[in-house]
């Protein structure tokens, strides 16, 4: 795992954790297994992650009757909100994102 990527992962805990219980993972795979385990009222993923793209991770949790329909967004630098979207993610935001911006699109999503 790359040390920006985990900056990034922590960061979001951080912003997170103030408003959520944040659970955090290093790339698809692990955010598939607790997604199945723990059931999140919500999933933040990037489209570029190690091992499994995020949007196979979109689509396999979605194909799953357990996980389709807890709420995705996509933060990532690598901009292509329709594929997201396309995919199956309930937003798409471009990193970096300010953390009042992504606790207002998650407020949305939860809400919706």
């Amino acid at each position: 795992m790359q040390t920006r990527n985990l900056e990034v992962i922590r960061s979001l805990e951080v912003i997170l954790e103030k408003d959520y219980k944040a659970l955090c993972a290093l790339g698809s795979e692990q955010t598939l297994e607790l997604a199945r385990r723990e059931y999140p009222d919500l999933i933040t993923t990037d489209v570029l992650n190690p091992h499994m793209m995020g949007t196979d991770l979109i689509l396999e949790l979605r194909s799953n009757a357990a996980t389709r329909e807890i709420p995705i967004v996509v933060v990532s630098a690598y901009y292509l909100p329709w594929l997201g979207i396309f995919m199956g993610a309930d937003a798409y935001l471009r990193a970096p994102v300010s953390p009042g911006e992504l606790v207002t699109i998650i407020d949305e999503v939860l809400v919706a």
